[in-house]
Parts: structure tokens; C-alpha cells; sequence
């Protein structure tokens, strides 16, 4: 961006979002499930049992294919079950964030989307709202043609609060984000008060988010009730047991070297997990140095100092690249571990 004639306060986004009606304790319930496109072919994805209670963060992982689509597109409604039992609870107000925007009007300026789904608000209730979001000014009054991918998937969660939805499903909600704007999506998503269902391929949104994790794989869903590292670390454990039972059984065959090989590997994660939590703790330093930069920013503003506000906004810009770097970096880490306890099958 060119220019300091507006510069803009960076900080961190704190909204109430609040007033949906509570839902039921059971927010969705899948019993004996079977999900796909035909009767005649086999199943896409099979739920022998799972629940979704409210509050919870359920991630969904899976890779490519593996049917989570399909999954979302059958709780939505979109697509009736083969077989089985697929329950919303009571008073559940469903809000769903597609990878993309497509249902917003382009003609439509920021302030008509949000009024569309609230039209008894008044305007200036609105502004104050689409603030929370990082829209303001003349952001308001853009055409959402205008709008970057970013500032859209903003507009489309400020729909979603004012909505009054109590669970929201989103589907990859970072694809194709900014930083900014993936920063507004966590935090409103860290404050909002009901329950989610989060597919993504995003390992640091989902461990900053995730309660419970919804594997889709081989055809079935599997849940496990816990955040992304402790199930990382019951992955590394069944890797372990599978590779101690092979061991038991076929303990003559295996050499020295490929016992030297699974110790190495096991000190690989232990050493990619630490250095996740030391990218973690950077990554909460340099936003706290950029919530300070903003408040800076803010005040030279104020006082028209435009040396000051060019130089501080450069210095944002810089740790703005650090941090995406870093949350790079994480999520190396992650698809890297990942992909190391893929590549020992779990029975």
C-alpha cells in the first residue's frame, strides 16, 4: 500500500458476538452413517458413531478426497444420507463459510451485504460492527467486487454474527487469506461462543482452535476428543505400539540399522515438536510487537507525523513478514509430522 494519509490502528479485534439463542447440549449426533453420491456404489465415508456437543471446536482432517466434502455437504442438507442417523439438537442455527464467497451480491456495497441480513440494524450499528472486522471508512462503501479475497471472507463471518448463527461449519476459512485477515478470522472464531466445525488443512488455526479432531480417512471417520498436539502424540504412540508389536514378531528379521532408523525418526518428531513451540512463542511475541507498532501508528497519526507513521509502517510491513514466515514454518513442521506418522499405517 502507497501513501500515509490514512493510517490504520493495528489491533487486536474484540468482539462480543452475541446474541444467537443457545442451543442444545447435543449439537450433532452421527450414528451408523453412510455418505456418498449413489446407492448402487459403496460409500464414500462411513460414521459408525459421533457427537458434537455444544461448545466444542471439532477440526475435521483428511486428505484430498477423502470425503469431507462430502460430509459437510450432508449435514448442511445439500445431500441426503445413503443410510443412518444424521441429528441436528435443538435450536441449533446453522451458519456455514464456503471457500468462497460466491454467495455475496458483487454489486452490493460492505454495508448493503450486512444489512441484508439485518435490516432492522441501523447504519451506524453496522459501521461499528464491520470496525470489529477491520472494515471501516470507506471500506464500508466499496462495491464487493472491489474487495479483495481476504476483505470478503471478512464481510461473509460479519454476516454470520449478525445471523444469530450458534454453529458454524467452515470449509478451508484461510484459503487464500492475508495475515490480517487471518488474524480476524481466529480471533473471532476464539470468541465466539458457540460450537464449530472446522474443516481445514490449517494445522495452526486448528491447533490454536480444535478440541476434538474428525479424521476422514480409508473411507470412515474416526474421532478423537482432544486438541491437534495430543493427538499428534497419540499417533506417535500407536506408531510406536505398531512398530514394538512388528517388532515382537519379526525381531530377527529386522536389522540394526532399521532399528537405528525408527530411533532416528523418533527423534525427528520429538525435535520438530519442540521447535514448534519455540515458533509458537515467537509468533506471540512479534504479534504483541505489532499490536504495540499499531498503537504507535496510531498516535503519530494523530499528531500528523508522517515521518513517524512511514517509519513505523515499515517496520509493521517487516514484522507482518516475519510472522508469515514463521506461521510457514509451523505449518512445514506440521505437514511434516504428519506425513511421518502417515507413512506407518494405523490398523
Amino acid at each position: 500500500d502507497e501513501g500515509v494519509d490514512k493510517p490504520q490502528q493495528h489491533k487486536r479485534v474484540h468482539l462480543k458476538l452475541g446474541d444467537a439463542e443457545r442451543s442444545g447440549d447435543e449439537v450433532l449426533g452421527l450414528r451408523d452413517l453412510q455418505l456418498g453420491y449413489s446407492d448402487t456404489a459403496p460409500p464414500l465415508v462411513q460414521a459408525p458413531e459421533a457427537l458434537i456437543e455444544r461448545g466444542e471446536r471439532i477440526a475435521v482432517i483428511g486428505s484430498n478426497g477423502a470425503g469431507k466434502t462430502t460430509l459437510v455437504r450432508t449435514i448442511l442438507g445439500e445431500l441426503a444420507p445413503l443410510s443412518g442417523e444424521l441429528r441436528l439438537g435443538a435450536r441449533v442455527q446453522v451458519g456455514y463459510l464456503p471457500q468462497l464467497q460466491e454467495h455475496l451480491e458483487p454489486g452490493h456495497t460492505v454495508l448493503d451485504a450486512v444489512q441484508e441480513v439485518s435490516p432492522e440494524s441501523k447504519p451506524a450499528e453496522l459501521r461499528n460492527l464491520l470496525g470489529g472486522f477491520l472494515l471501516s471508512g470507506d471500506d464500508v462503501d466499496k462495491r464487493i467486487s472491489e474487495l479483495s479475497g481476504g476483505e470478503r471472507s471478512r464481510v461473509s463471518l460479519a454476516r454470520l454474527v449478525l445471523a444469530g448463527a450458534n454453529f458454524l461449519i467452515l470449509d478451508e476459512p484461510t484459503n487464500h487469506l492475508d495475515i490480517t485477515s487471518q488474524e480476524v478470522l481466529e480471533q473471532v472464531l476464539e470468541d465466539f461462543g458457540g460450537t464449530i466445525l472446522l474443516v481445514s488443512h490449517d494445522r495452526y488455526l486448528i491447533q490454536s482452535l480444535a478440541t476434538g479432531i474428525w479424521r476422514v480417512a480409508d473411507g470412515e471417520l474416526s474421532s478423537f476428543d482432544g486438541d491437534w498436539k495430543a493427538y499428534v502424540l497419540w499417533r506417535e504412540r500407536q506408531v510406536v505400539e505398531l512398530e514394538s508389536a512388528t517388532g515382537k514378531a519379526s525381531s530377527r528379521q529386522q536389522t540394526r540399522e532399521e532399528q537405528r532408523e525408527a530411533r532416528r525418526l523418533r527423534k525427528q518428531r520429538e525435535k520438530a515438536l519442540g521447535r514448534q513451540e519455540e515458533v509458537e512463542q515467537q509468533i506471540a511475541q512479534l504479534e504483541n510487537d505489532k499490536d504495540g507498532i499499531g498503537e504507535q501508528i496510531g498516535k503519530a497519526g494523530e499528531r500528523q507525523d508522517l515521518d513517524a507513521v512511514a517509519e513505523l509502517s515499515q517496520k509493521l510491513q517487516q514484522t507482518e513478514r516475519q510472522i508469515g514466515a514463521l506461521y510457514s514454518e509451523w505449518e512445514n513442521l506440521a505437514t511434516g509430522l504428519e506425513e511421518g506418522l502417515a507413512e506407518t499405517p494405523m490398523g
